[in-house]
């Protein structure tokens, strides 16, 4: 059986963290000029000395507006005469962000600056799937059953991923049939395999059970440092996102039938007559006499199965007992 592994994958992952900067203000200088940071972070500006301002709003050579956004243009930072600190902005929005500074000739003299904010590259459970090499399978099911924006909302989410090993595990008929009826039973399937909330490997326990976003719960089972969901080999766990987390499994989660079911004897003539089968197995058996030996007509018919043994007959047999000659 295999153990909990946690490097038995290499799947990229993109660790995001929001990130400071600082800019220098003195005479006629922004340093840096062109200042390149992600989406979240946050631009401190320095005065080294003279008055200086941070200008978002109108160009103060054009006289034009610089054509920011209300956000960033309404953060304009004030002018300020002291060293030390300006003030900060956060730029929570992609784009290319121009400013001077408006006091006097200095934006004149070249004293302008530009704030170039990039989109943050998005590690959502989807992300996950779709750049690892092991989940194209996953990949093609998630984006068939047009599962991709819900797995890519804030969540969060656990996303119990099985790898391409663990469908080629399903026959390919009944796989293309999945596939190709998204409507059917393939979301339902899909769903089973993702949980609401961020559900680590440190908060699962043994016997655990996981509502899905279906309808279906599924069960945790740990023995020995091997963690099972149902049926399935967690072989990689807590893949971080951004919307949640994803543990690799090594197959597609199954569920036992929850049918009540139970075969056997349903006829309650037969002496193997069950109270509590519901469907017929055809193991009925038949009791035609109390010993070994049964009187009809006159005639005498012997049990072979031996004496003080009731006389048996099964369901798809016949007897036919003759009268005694009376010669």
């Amino acid at each position: 059986m295999k153990k909990l592994i946690f490097s038995a994958l290499i799947i990229p992952l993109i660790t995001l963290a929001q990130s400071s900067h600082i800019v220098n203000v003195g005479a006629y200088y922004y340093t840096p000029e062109t200042l390149d940071i992600l989406v979240g972070d946050t631009v401190f500006w320095f005065n080294d000395g003279g008055i200086h301002d941070v200008n978002f709003q109108i160009n103060s050579v054009t006289n034009e507006d610089f054509g920011n956004p209300e956000e960033i243009a309404s953060a304009s930072l004030t002018i300020e005469s002291s060293i030390g600190e300006i003030g900060f902005i956060v730029f929570n929005q992609s784009g290319i962000f121009s400013y001077d500074c408006s006091v006097g000739q200095h934006a004149a003299n070249g004293m302008v600056g530009q704030i170039i904010v990039n989109a943050v590259n998005s590690n959502t459970v989807i992300d996950v799937i779709v750049n690892s090499p092991v989940h194209n399978t996953l990949e093609d099911a998630v984006f068939t059953a047009n599962l991709v924006g819900t797995l890519s909302g804030n969540g969060p989410f656990t996303l119990f991923a099985p790898t391409d090993d663990a469908f080629a595990m399903i026959p390919e008929d009944i796989l293309a049939s999945l596939l190709g009826d998204p409507s059917g039973q393939l979301t339902e399937i899909l769903l089973s395999h993702v949980a609401s909330g961020n559900i680590l490997s440190t908060d699962l326990s043994n016997e655990m059970v996981i509502s899905t976003l279906s309808t279906s719960e599924v069960s945790v089972s740990i023995d020995n440092a091997v963690v099972m969901i149902n049926n399935a080999i967690v072989t990689v766990a807590d893949i971080i996102t951004d919307n949640g987390v994803v543990h690799v499994v090594d197959a597609v989660i199954t569920f036992e039938d929850d049918s009540s079911d139970i075969l056997g004897c349903t006829n309650s003539e037969a002496s193997n007559y069950s109270l509590e089968a519901t469907i017929d197995d055809s193991s009925c058996i038949y009791n035609i006499a109390v010993n070994n030996e049964i009187t009809a007509c006159g005639g005498v018919l012997y049990d072979s199965g031996g004496p003080g043994e009731p006389y048996t007959n099964y369901e798809n047999h016949s007897i036919t007992i003759y009268p005694e000659n009376d010669d």
